[in-house]
């Protein structure tokens, strides 16, 4: 089943777009004034906990471009996902539109939460001891967000 994008949803993918091509610049930007150790990993406290080459730096933009493509592919396959709960024939589209949705959001708070670290890794600052719980919170609320309205519309 081929499934369009909702204006919702591709503003989400531009939104995600622009985040990779920010995060790309930010970190070209402030390539020459970096010093040769930064932080490279921060703990759960958001703490760093190791300092590494800043050649480092790119694996965070490298890793949001692979994860956005993956998950762009996904979106275009519903047939693979795993939807929860009976679904009756007539609500398959809204049912998989509202599961697109909550794969493409999901997409941005990942790449959302890469560019931040890559922010705290180019000043050389522990994250802030919310970033952890934030983060968390939001993306199982948006995972549970979507279970359940997918589940509803399912039923409908």
């Amino acid at each position: 089943m081929k499934l369009k994008h909702t204006r919702f949803q591709l503003l989400l993918e531009l939104i995600c777009l622009l985040l990779l091509l920010a995060m790309f610049a930010f970190v070209s930007a402030k390539w020459q004034n970096l010093p040769e150790k930064i932080p490279a990993h921060f703990n759960a406290a958001g703490e760093i906990d190791r300092w590494g080459n800043k050649d480092e730096l790119w694996f965070l933009p490298g890793i949001s471009v692979f994860l956005y493509g993956l998950i762009t592919a996904v979106t275009f396959l519903p047939a693979i996902w795993n939807i929860p709960g009976k679904i009756k024939e007539e609500n398959i589209p809204a049912v998989y539109t509202c599961t697109k949705t909550m794969l493409i959001a999901l997409k941005l708070e990942v790449i959302l939460v890469f560019f931040t670290i890559t922010y705290f890794m180019t000043i050389a600052s522990p994250l802030p001891g919310w970033f952890t719980p934030f983060f968390l919170i939001f993306v199982f609320g948006t995972i549970l967000c979507g279970v359940i309205l997918t589940v509803r519309k399912g039923r409908q």
